[in-house]
């Protein structure tokens, strides 16, 4: 696809030195980068606020995320981007809780971190013993390719699904169990050895930090018509002009803003039912990840509150839990099929609940993302579907086009 042939730029003269389309957490990043290089950049949102996916609503004064989001603090691309210390993250527990209906809560943990979780995560762990197992597992890690369902099959209970399994389908969104095991250990070693977090407020607030340099260079409520060599025609029909541009607008408005119906071919997006529920008291006892078995449709339960009191209002007493569950499940049977696992959700009030349909892109063949000359494609469904998969495509598509506007530059003198 690289050379394609777009629109003919017939605005005139360049107004900036490039244009970014779309506010999400790609676009956000390109639009940083070039910024912070000395580039002058705009960023054109079709939406009335920026964040794409990030998005956090407000009922009766309490924080809302769209989806269950959870952020690791290792990413090498938000630490890039974001110095220590100004990523807004409160701390979940480092760890996850098993949930099973009528069974105690069993948090595991690394007990080098979490000395009093030694004993339950012993007692887990120990289920690897045993030299036919071994074996199994030296197979799977020498396999081509292998998955999170491989390595299902080859753990021993109640380890596969109890655990290797229900991370999967809770954190990666994948109840298929088909997520690559290298994807799978990068985000299980940010669970067990780094800091597992909330952006305080509501995952829109890291929105908002990704934006706070960009202040006057984004332009809302702006959709895009068409993208051009050259810049871009607005839908109220005006014009801006461009040395580059970055089209984030996500993959089906990328491929209809190009012309190129063929860049979503193989995509998939992964869904995510989410509730939120305000609860009298503590429910788990930690600000964990707790993760229901494979057997049940509740995915994760999270008592956000204990970890972030900013979601609630300052003079309620109760605390804020948010549940994932299986997306086909009917939204009537929700809290009763939470309930089963944690009993104090069947007292709870439900603030809101809904399905993301396209809460997440699953792994695929990742496609060219120099598009022609002067445009460039970013956001995950470029590169890796995570947080850090988003960033890290906007500081590429930035650095391809910062080096092609010097290229440019150098040609012209």
């Amino acid at each position: 696809m690289p050379g394609r042939h777009l629109g003919r730029w017939e605005g005139g003269t360049s107004e900036f030195d490039v244009i970014v389309v779309g506010a999400g957490a790609a676009g956000l990043a390109a639009a940083s980068y070039l910024h912070y290089a000395g580039f002058e950049v705009v960023v054109v949102e079709a939406e009335a606020t920026a964040g794409g996916r990030l998005r956090t609503d407000t009922v009766d004064g309490y924080r809302l995320d769209r989806g269950f989001h959870v952020v690791l603090e290792g990413y090498p691309e938000l630490r890039r981007l974001l110095a220590p210390g100004t990523t807004g993250l409160v701390g979940l527990f480092p760890g996850v809780a098993l949930l099973a209906p009528g069974a105690p809560v069993r948090v595991l943990a690394d007990p080098r971190r979490v000395p009093a979780t030694v004993a339950t995560t012993a007692r887990e762990l120990w289920h690897l013993r045993g030299i036919p197992r071994a074996r199994r597992l030296v197979e799977l890690v020498t396999r081509a390719d292998p998955s999170v369902a491989d390595l299902v099959g080859a753990l021993p209970e109640p380890l596969g699904r109890r655990l290797a399994g229900p991370f999967a389908r809770g954190v990666l969104l994948a109840p298929e169990l088909d997520v690559p095991l290298w994807r799978a250990g990068e985000v299980v070693r940010g669970f067990w050895r780094g800091r597992v977090g909330l952006p305080q407020g509501g995952i829109a607030t890291l929105a908002d930090i990704l934006a706070r340099d960009l202040e006057g260079r984004i332009r809302t409520a702006s959709p895009v018509a068409a993208v051009e060599s050259g810049g871009v025609v607005l839908e109220s029909g005006e014009r801006l002009g461009a040395g580059e541009v970055i089209v984030a607008a996500g993959p089906e408005a990328s491929a209809r803003l190009l012309g190129a119906p063929r860049l979503t071919d193989g995509l998939r997006w992964r869904a995510q039912g989410y509730a939120h529920l305000r609860v009298a008291g503590p429910v788990l006892e930690l600000p964990v990840v707790g993760l229901g078995p494979m057997d049940e449709p509740i995915w994760t339960v999270c008592e956000v509150g204990a970890a972030d009191p900013l979601r609630a209002p300052m003079d309620r007493d109760d605390t804020l839990v948010t549940v994932s569950f299986d997306p086909t499940l009917d939204p009537a049977d929700v809290q009763r099929a939470a309930a089963t696992l944690v009993p104090a959700l069947g007292s709870a009030e439900l603030l809101a609940i809904d399905v993301v349909a396209q809460a997440l892109p699953a792994l695929r063949r990742a496609p060219a993302v120099r598009i022609a000359r002067g445009v460039t494609l970013a956001g995950d469904w470029t590169a890796s579907p995570s947080l850090d998969g988003a960033l890290g495509s906007g500081r590429r598509a930035a650095e391809a086009a910062a080096r092609a506007l010097r290229g440019a530059g150098s040609e012209d003198r």
